[in-house]
């Protein structure tokens, strides 16, 4: 389980974006020598039609998995019609031979053009985001923060990237619907398990037409990867 350590108040970071019908929180620790990532993702799953319009609803797993690496997406995953996957993309990404930079960057030119070759997108969607947890290399992790500029293109913002080291003491990433999560109390940010499962249903309850389903929580740390609640994410 957890340590219990302390978590000074004034080393908490807490970075949002809001994205489309998903809420994913991680929460990164570094905290007397002790490291830990703890990703969760809820589990209702939109879709979009080949009008832009939004489908139907069904329980499904977000965090995926290909070899060590775990990830997740937060806003419109597909629209098969017009050749966009973002999990299907990160996966080719992944299986790529290469450094994890490398794997990265091919990522970030192929999903821009996916994305840019759809013109429908719905005005209120300003951003995608994605989460990689490279496992066999811990603490290295991936994060892609996709935004729509005011012509309407997608380009990457500038907190994507590929990093190695985890920031000192607490810091919470929020991806997708987040506009209910709140700094959580010190007591509960010392039990990060429950932290990250307590935000995402925060969310679940004030938008349960978009958050929602079982939720799925996996925790990386120096010793290993354990999933803690499979949620959708069943083998």
């Amino acid at each position: 389980m957890p340590s219990k350590s302390f978590v000074p108040a004034s080393a908490l970071l807490f970075l949002s974006m809001p994205g489309f019908a998903t809420t994913i929180v991680a929460i990164f620790q570094n905290l007397g020598g002790e490291t830990r990532i703890v990703l969760g993702a809820d589990g209702l799953q939109g879709t979009m039609d080949g009008q832009g319009h939004r489908g139907p609803w069904r329980d499904e797993c977000k965090i995926a998995q290909i070899g060590p690496y775990y990830y997740a997406v937060a806003g419109p995953p597909y629209d098969p019609t017009h050749g966009y996957d973002a999990y299907r993309t990160l996966k080719r990404a992944l299986s790529r031979e290469g450094s994890f930079q490398e794997k990265a960057n091919w990522f970030e030119t192929t999903v821009l053009q996916e994305m840019n070759a759809i013109t429908y997108w719905p005005s209120s969607l300003r951003a995608v985001g994605a989460l990689v947890v490279n496992s066999a290399e811990f603490p290295e992790y991936y994060r892609a923060e996709i935004l729509r500029d005011s012509l309407g293109q997608w380009e990457f913002g500038p907190r994507t990237g590929v990093r190695d080291q985890l920031p000192m003491n607490t810091r919470i990433v929020a991806l997708g619907i987040n506009d209910h999560i709140r700094m959580p109390p010190v007591e509960l940010l010392a039990r990060p398990i429950d932290a990250v499962k307590e935000l995402i249903s925060v969310e679940a309850k004030e938008h349960p037409g978009e958050v929602g389903g079982s939720i799925s929580i996996v925790e990386f740390t120096q010793k290993g990867t354990r999933w803690i609640e499979r949620g959708a994410c069943q083998q």
